[in-house]
């Protein structure tokens, strides 16, 4: 069986494409793996600051921009779409060829996928903000009967000043704890 020229070409083929795999192939896979969850951590990480700082800042008057925002975008899309397909349609039409549409549907998925992640991102970061200035405010009403205007000052301060999860952590625990002390009951948090 060994001395069949056509099996040991496919021993020789089988044991080069393991080598290659083993060298090149498997060290991109691992590098690529790493990278993705390298990325994915980074992202998780600057959503969850842009939360917290977001909320920092208090309520405020910006969801008229946002819709601005939205409607503007809306309509450069639109253009820009509009605008490329007659474009390539002319370029198709002038080269004589139908060319396969797959790059332009790959392209066309990407930057969907993108959008969505991008509005999906956008949404987040405000509703989070949203329900947790409402919370802290609500909140707030309810003690400041009982622990005092200083005491108020320095919670909305400690609130200003959150950067992050932990500082929000920290507001929420010395919020409950003044209820606990004070005997007042908080209502619940919309965002934990």
């Amino acid at each position: 069986m060994l001395q069949d020229p056509n099996t040991r070409k496919s021993i020789y083929a089988s044991v080069i494409a393991s080598a290659i795999v083993i060298v090149f192939i498997q060290p991109i896979l691992s590098g690529v793996g790493a990278l993705l969850i390298w990325g994915g951590e980074h992202i998780s990480a600057n959503i969850s600051r842009a939360i917290y700082t977001s909320a920092a800042i208090g309520l405020r008057e910006k969801f008229s921009f946002m819709l601005l925002l939205l409607q503007t975008g809306l309509l450069s899309g639109i253009a820009t779409g509009v605008s490329t397909g007659l474009l390539l349609r002319r370029h198709t039409l002038q080269q004589g060829v139908q060319r396969k549409p797959t790059l332009i549907r790959a392209i066309t998925w990407g930057l969907t996928v993108l959008a969505l992640i991008a509005t999906l991102n956008l949404l987040t970061i405000n509703y989070a903000d949203f329900q947790m200035n409402a919370s802290f405010n609500q909140r707030i009403a309810v003690l400041a009967p009982a622990i005092g205007n200083e005491e108020v000052l320095r919670l909305r301060s400690a609130w200003a000043s959150m950067e992050s999860r932990g500082d929000y952590l920290a507001i929420v625990k010395r919020m409950d704890g003044l209820a606990t002390q004070h005997n007042y009951k908080l209502p619940k948090l919309l965002w934990e």
